[in-house]
C-alpha cells in the first residue's frame, strides 16, 4: 500500500499521531479513537492491522496485552516518497530545468507583502495629479453631478 495511502485515512493518521509519543496498549490506542472518531473497536482493529501489514507499526505481545509503537520504517517510507515527490515538483517540466530556455526570462513568482494602502484601499486619497478640482471638472465635462 502506498505511504500516502496509509496516510490518507484520518483515523491511522490519529493512531501514527498517538504512537509518535512512544509505546501503548492497545486497548488505549482503541479507546481513544474509539472516543474521538466514534467507531467501533472492530474498525480501530482494522486500522491497526493495516498500519501493522505496512510495516508502520511494530507490536509487542506481553502477557495477554498488546504494546504498539510506531515503526522507524513507516515513517522513512513516508520521507522518501516525500522527497521523490520535491525532487518531481522541482523538475517539473518548464520552470528552472538547465538549459531550459523556454522559461529563460520569466521570473519566478515572489509575493511580497501588501502595503498600508493596497491593504486599506486609497481611503479618500487622490491619484498622483489629481485634486477634487479636476474631478469636480471632469464630472462636470460628462454631465454628471
Amino acid at each position: 500500500m502506498h505511504p500516502f495511502e496509509v496516510m490518507a485515512e484520518p483515523v491511522r493518521r490519529r493512531i501514527v499521531e498517538i504512537l509518535a509519543a512512544g509505546e501503548h496498549p492497545s486497548m488505549l490506542v482503541v479507546e481513544v479513537i474509539r472516543h474521538e472518531f466514534s467507531v467501533t473497536s472492530a474498525a480501530v482493529s482494522h486500522h491497526l492491522r493495516v498500519l501493522r501489514e505496512t510495516g508502520w507499526v511494530d507490536v509487542r505481545h506481553e502477557e495477554n496485552k498488546r504494546f504498539y509503537v510506531l515503526a522507524e520504517d513507516g515513517i522513512q517510507v513516508l520521507r522518501c516518497e516525500v522527497k521523490r515527490l520535491r525532487k518531481l515538483w522541482k523538475n517539473r517540466l518548464g520552470w528552472g530545468l538547465p538549459g531550459d530556455t523556454a522559461t529563460a526570462g520569466i521570473h519566478k513568482y515572489e509575493p511580497r507583502p501588501p502595503s498600508i494602502e493596497s491593504r486599506r484601499g486609497l481611503r479618500g486619497k487622490l491619484p498622483d495629479g489629481f485634486t477634487r478640482a479636476t474631478h469636480k471638472r471632469r464630472d462636470a465635462l460628462r454631465g454628471g453631478a
